[in-house]
């Protein structure tokens, strides 16, 4: 075979082609003179020592979003292994069903959390005083119930990371688990098999807390995309909420790498 034609093949220049497109936009808001021109750039606090971001709405961003990718991971783990290494009746059927909150619009899903447990909703109206409701020290800010209902809609992704996990490891190894006498050491063994699936899934499920919009936006809980786009109504500086954005793009570049990293190892 001609050696040009293989330096001319398309799996030569379509990765870096592809992720021109993807990410030009995203590197091209901060170069010189990429922002648009405005006394006051959203998402950013105008000081005398130049651009600073409020890092306030970020830290709570971070804490919230961390907060739902562990519950998720922790619910979804166990998923996996219920749906991928059990007899469990249905399992196909299950497995269909707890995808539907990953790919329902989030602001319906959380519009319906609202609806159905929020204080009036369906279940206080139902049970009236034998509902609890949420304690008054999570509902400061609405962070607690954000970072619940994120990790709703988050569950899916671990659990099916973690299938594939669990579909990696032999059917003698799972059997073995399975004797082991002690639950607690039997639920380390699981999450030990498919700790690299549940790390990767972990960063993915923090990529998508944080750039998730519609929930925050729901529950009136002041998250730092929330902020982004109050700044940003009526387009008043696109090219700074660009710039601002690539903030979150972090998590998502981490998480596509390890999960490169994994499926290049199998």
């Amino acid at each position: 075979m001609d050696p040009r034609t293989i330096s001319m093949s398309p799996r030569r220049w379509l990765p870096p082609a592809v992720l021109l497109v993807l990410a030009g936009p995203l590197f091209a808001a901060w170069l010189p003179g990429g922002r648009a021109a405005s006394p006051r750039p959203y998402g950013f606090v105008q000081t005398t020592e130049g651009m600073q971001i409020s890092w306030p709405s970020l830290a709570a961003s971070l804490a919230v979003a961390a907060a739902a990718a562990s519950l998720a991971v922790c619910a979804g783990g166990c998923l996996a292994w219920l749906l991928a290494a059990s007899d469990l009746p249905g399992r196909h059927a299950w497995a269909s069903v707890l995808v539907v909150p990953f790919v329902c619009p989030g602001i319906v899903w959380a519009m319906a959390q609202v609806y159905c447990y929020g204080q009036g909703g369906l279940a206080h109206r139902w049970l009236g005083g034998a509902w609890p409701g949420w304690p008054e020290v999570l509902c400061r800010g609405r962070y607690a119930a954000c970072a619940f209902v994120l990790a709703q809609v988050l569950v899916p992704v671990p659990m099916l990371l973690g299938m594939e996990g669990v579909r990696r490891l032999s059917a003698a190894a799972i059997l073995a688990a399975r004797l082991i006498p002690c639950r607690l050491r039997r639920f380390a063994w699981y999450g030990g098999a498919i700790r690299q699936e549940l790390a990767a899934a972990w960063l993915l499920c923090l990529a998508l807390g944080l750039g998730n919009f519609a929930i925050p936006h729901v529950l009136q809980c002041r998250l730092y995309t929330i902020e982004v786009y109050m700044r940003q109504t009526n387009y008043l500086d696109p090219a700074g909420a660009a710039g601002q954005a690539v903030l979150l793009v972090g998590p998502a570049l981490a998480a596509a790498v390890w999960l490169a990293w994994l499926e290049r190892g199998r």
